[in-house]
């Protein structure tokens, strides 16, 4: 099993235990695999505080060259 594998396994066993734990990422969720996929983690959102998963926007924003 890959790092990354074994890491998002951790990661869902480690919030389905700890309510308050979040899982997020910029635009990499799926190829860093720290999107919390069980059923009701959901995103958190404005209007919806009771997701898992935070996303942080674009990284490449951050990035451009002026």
């Amino acid at each position: 099993m890959g790092g990354r594998d074994a890491g998002s396994r951790a990661l869902t066993v480690l919030a389905k235990s700890i309510p308050w734990l979040m899982g997020g990422s910029a635009d990499l969720a799926p190829s860093t695999k720290t999107r919390l996929d069980f059923e009701g983690a959901g995103d958190f959102q404005a209007g919806q505080y009771g997701g898992r998963n935070l996303h942080f926007g674009i990284r490449e924003h951050g990035m451009r060259r002026c």
